[in-house]
């Protein structure tokens, strides 16, 4: 399988003398093309500062990532944020879409930068959105609209570009119970169809469950993973098992 990503035994330390904070300790694994990977642990244990890494947000101590064979500890920052634009997709919890804009003017607003033809966006815009029922609200502003609605459409925006790999941190979070399974059963579907990679942080274990497969990380290093067999079911507690040994709470939220 092809590896979009390979994080060698990455480091990293924050502070400097007697105040150095080991957040990430030698942390190594890869991510194929077409897998959905959760990542989860206890407040603290590294899961945020990893993605930030993988992002190019922050930068490692020690240890290499790379993206589609691009060392990107090794870039300067125009070609972080050019990878950033062509290769990354992003996911938050709390959505960024533009109030002055409509739905649909939000998820074109990538391929503008790229000065993709009319015609191709419209054509991406349609086929996305009926994917994950939002076509009937392009023309409504963010604000007319309900919240997981937004996030499918933030959704929209990070896949419209087609990038190597969706980044999602608590996508789910801010989501009631209904919002969160249609978002993570519309975004399970895109992944399986279009060989979408996506990277999802969170501290749901129902939300965890759609992943393929998931690293579960505790005071900065990788303590174990867990593999979907062919019971969801079973893959779910599974997980939670995981969470309640390394000290979590069963919070089930969708």
């Amino acid at each position: 399988m092809d590896n979009i990503l390979v994080v060698d035994n990455v480091s990293k330390i924050y502070g400097f003398g007697n105040n150095k904070f080991k957040a990430l300790k030698n942390i190594s694994f890869t991510v194929n093309k077409g897998e959905f990977i959760g990542i989860m642990g206890p407040s603290g244990s590294g899961k945020t500062t990893l993605l930030n890494i993988i992002s190019s947000v922050d930068s490692i101590t020690d240890g290499s990532v790379l993206l589609n064979n691009i060392n990107i500890n090794k870039l300067n920052d125009k070609e972080i944020s050019k990878l950033r634009q062509e290769e990354l997709g992003f996911i938050f919890q709390e959505t960024s879409l533009l109030d002055s804009l409509t739905i649909k003017e939000n998820i074109i607003l990538p391929l503008t930068f790229k000065n993709e033809k009319v015609e191709v966006m419209e054509r991406k815009v349609e086929d996305l959105t009926k994917k994950l029922g939002i076509y009937d609200v392009l023309s409504n502003y963010p604000y007319e609209i309900s919240g997981g609605q937004k996030q499918r459409a933030e959704a929209c925006r990070a896949i419209i570009t087609n990038p190597s790999l969706i980044l999602a941190d608590e996508p789910t979070g801010s989501l009631d119970s209904n919002s969160c399974k249609i978002f993570l059963s519309n975004l399970q579907n895109l992944n399986k169809e279009y060989k979408i990679t996506i990277i999802m942080v969170t501290h749901d274990p129902l939300a965890a469950s759609y992943a393929d497969k998931i690293l579960f990380i505790k005071d900065g290093r990788i303590f174990t993973e867990i593999v979907k067999g062919e019971s969801k079911e079973e893959f779910y507690f599974k997980i939670t098992d995981m969470i309640a040994m390394l000290g979590g709470i069963k919070n089930e939220i969708c």
